[in-house]
């Protein structure tokens, strides 16, 4: 049970930290863009 719950944690966290990073890139874009 435990494992399986430390599975679903997981892709969450990383799903978190990509769209973050994606979200940081896309602003920086737009600032070099203005």
């Amino acid at each position: 049970m435990a494992q399986g719950k430390r599975n679903t944690v997981q892709p969450l966290s990383t799903n978190y930290q990509k769209s973050i990073f994606l979200g940081r890139y896309t602003l920086c874009q737009k600032i070099s863009s203005d």
